[in-house]
């Protein structure tokens, strides 16, 4: 359940804004490979609908936040 296959599918297929609820085909994941920083990985997206940015935070393989930017 770790391994960057796993996440990668789950990024591009089940995510929904944050902030207007807009489903998986307006949501862009705008860095594919993610920035680690001392384990933890950060996805950053931006909705289309909305034009809002968020992250999501991933430490030892599971999601564990997600901020607004």
């Amino acid at each position: 359940m770790t391994d960057s296959t796993y996440r990668r599918d789950y990024l591009t297929g089940d995510k929904k804004c944050i902030f207007c609820g807009a489903g998986a085909g307006n949501v862009r994941l705008l860095n594919t490979k993610g920035e680690i920083k001392g384990g933890v990985e950060g996805f950053y997206y931006r909705c289309v609908a909305c034009k809002q940015y968020f992250v999501e935070y991933w430490i030892n393989g599971e999601l564990k936040t997600v901020l607004a930017s």
